[in-house]
């Protein structure tokens, strides 16, 4: 960061969250088919806000779901609006 700054770059992040199903792309236990679509969003909702509170102001710009038109497994189990909202 403080290159970047130094040779006056913002800073984008990718990516905050991913809209598919593989262990790689969401952690282990946010795939597990008991977890309910409520807990799962909030969890996402929670990680979304604590990433961006952390570096407010060092972040300009975030891809926050990376590939949301074709990993839809994340939309499908919560509803199409994580997608809307995030």
């Amino acid at each position: 960061y403080a290159w970047a700054e130094k040779v006056g770059w913002d800073l984008r992040a990718h990516t905050l969250i991913w809209g598919g199903s593989e262990s790689w792309q969401m952690p282990g236990w946010t795939l597990l088919p008991s977890l309910p679509a409520e807990e799962l969003y909030n969890a996402c909702e929670t990680h979304i806000r604590r990433e961006t509170n952390y570096y407010k102001g060092i972040i300009r710009e975030y891809d926050v779901i990376n590939e949301p038109v074709h990993e839809t497994w994340l939309a499908d189990k919560v509803g199409d609006s994580t997608t809307w909202k995030a």
